[in-house]
This record gives structure tokens, C-alpha cells and sequence, in this order.
């Protein structure tokens, strides 16, 4: 655990990759990239250009921004991730602990900077949290329905996500039937989509 001279930090945990140089004007991200201050603080992310949403909607640094101020640290909603992203850290001046969220702030529509209140190892793993789009979700956390807006009785069209797959069915006490999205799964397998044969399929897949 977190200790006064080892705040919140996973021992063996790699330092991160050192900065990387801000794209190019109107550059097509091929890879997502990064920047880091040498403090560790400051994290500066520069998304990709050609992701969607699976209504064709863009996914831009505005989705990453409502996911973390208006849904992880909404106290009005019980999100799951947001332990991981309040970090602890000793008191400089009354002893004990503290707590503090990092800030998030979509700098233009694909860069989205992260300040953290302490140097946190792990931090890029968490990055792997959900990303939830704010052009379907964000009526719902103003009028207080989004716990209730994407249930077990939602249909799984509705349910979009960014991905090489949705859900095309589900039924009760059966594994969900996956749909391709044939352009994204080709963009990573030299322009071969796999075929899908059914549910176990994909579970095979899984981690591939």
C-alpha cells in the first residue's frame, strides 16, 4: 500500500515512456501519442483523428473530458472507477493523509490533458477505463437518468461503444451475438476482417 515516501505506487511498475512531440497540424493519428512532464504530473494525450463512435458520430477529447468531470467524478453517480482515479498522499503540514481527484481538460477537440495531484506508476494502465460518448449520455447526467439510461433492458444497438464489434443481440441467459465492424477490425489485420461464427467465437478471439 501507499506509504508517505511511496504515494499510491505499484512496486516493479516501469517508469513511463519518456515525452513525446505534439502532432502535426491536421496530422491523422496513426497511434495514439503522449506527452509527460518531467515531473510526472502532467499528462498530455493526442487522440487519434479517424475514431467513431458506432453511429458515426466522431470521438473527440470532449467525450474524454465528460467521462471523467461530469460521470467518474459525479458524486451523484456510483462510478466504479473513481477509486482509481482519487489519489492518496501524506500531508505535508498536518500529517496524515489527503485526497485529491486529477484534473481533466480537453485542450482543443483531439488533445486532453490530465493533471495529477502526485506521481501515480500505474497511471497509464488505469487509462484503460471506458470512455462513455457525451453526445447520447450527456441529456441523461443533467436530468439525473443516467444510472437507469443503459441497463440490462436496454437494446443493444443502443449501446454503442467505438470498437471492431457491437452487439447485435443478446437474450436473457445467453452469451451476446457480436456484430463486426468489418473498417475497423481490417484497419489492425493487413485488410482481412476474421468471420465471426457466433458468440464463442469471439470469446475465443478475446485477447488475440
Amino acid at each position: 500500500g501507499p506509504t508517505p515516501d511511496r504515494p499510491h505506487t505499484t512496486r516493479g511498475t516501469n517508469p513511463p515512456p519518456p515525452t513525446t512531440p505534439p502532432p502535426r497540424p491536421n496530422q491523422t493519428q496513426k497511434d495514439n501519442s503522449r506527452g509527460r512532464s518531467d515531473d510526472g504530473l502532467t499528462w498530455t494525450f493526442y487522440l487519434r483523428r479517424d475514431v467513431t463512435w458506432h453511429d458515426g458520430q466522431g470521438f473527440t477529447a470532449q467525450d474524454v473530458d465528460f467521462t471523467f468531470n461530469r460521470i467518474i467524478y459525479n458524486d451523484e453517480i456510483p462510478a466504479s472507477s473513481r477509486p482509481t482515479f482519487t489519489f492518496r498522499f501524506p500531508d505535508a503540514e498536518g500529517g496524515g493523509w489527503q485526497e485529491a481527484p486529477m484534473s481533466v481538460t480537453a485542450l482543443d477537440a483531439y488533445t486532453v490533458q490530465f493533471v495529477l495531484s502526485v506521481p501515480f506508476a500505474p497511471f497509464l494502465r488505469s487509462m484503460g477505463t471506458a470512455t462513455y460518448p457525451k453526445h447520447i449520455l450527456e441529456p441523461h447526467v443533467e436530468d439525473g437518468t443516467f444510472v437507469s439510461t443503459w441497463d440490462i433492458d436496454t437494446d443493444p444497438a443502443a449501446a454503442i461503444g467505438t470498437g471492431p464489434f457491437t452487439i447485435e443481440r443478446w437474450d436473457r441467459g445467453e452469451p451476446p451475438g457480436p456484430a463486426a465492424q468489418p473498417e475497423l477490425l481490417a484497419q489492425g489485420r493487413g485488410g482481412q476482417p476474421p468471420a465471426l461464427s457466433g458468440p464463442g467465437d469471439l470469446r475465443d478471439r478475446a485477447g488475440h
